[in-house]
């Protein structure tokens, strides 16, 4: 009977290193997966912007000087429709109605000259220097 108890522990211990073992090997074989660092934005970060208003059927300031990258935007405060259209083809907006604007961001450096499309003796300038 004695034998019969020393047996049974004797598994019990066996099956017992066994099962650790087994466990232990098994969670060395899985990766071990953590949480990713998310960052949510609502848009690009530190984008510069310069406004230009369209009034009395002049751009104000007629001519401006920005960093690459500048978003530049134009709002239309007069009773008459504007369109801004770049002479160089580099960019064209919708007809903008009074208090609409449109934007544009100049990812090259050099000198840009625009105009109304509806007015043409209206014009402008935007110098674009390298950051």
């Amino acid at each position: 009977m004695v034998n019969k108890i020393i047996i049974i522990v004797l598994l019990i211990i066996i099956a017992g290193i066994g099962y650790f073992f087994a466990n232990t090997n098994y969670q060395k074989g899985v990766p071990t997966i953590s949480k990713p660092d998310i960052t949510i934005s609502s848009g690009p970060a530190n984008v510069a912007s310069q406004n230009i208003e369209i009034k009395n059927f002049t751009f104000i300031p007629e001519k401006i000087t920005i960093k690459k990258g500048t978003k530049v935007v134009w709002t239309n405060k007069d009773n008459a429709p504007h369109q801004i259209v770049s002479d160089q083809s580099v960019f064209k907006g919708n007809v903008l109605q009074e208090g609409e604007n449109y934007s544009f961001t100049f990812t090259n450096s050099g000198t840009y000259t625009y105009n109304c499309g509806i007015h043409p003796n209206m014009k402008g300038e935007i110098l674009v220097e390298k950051q």
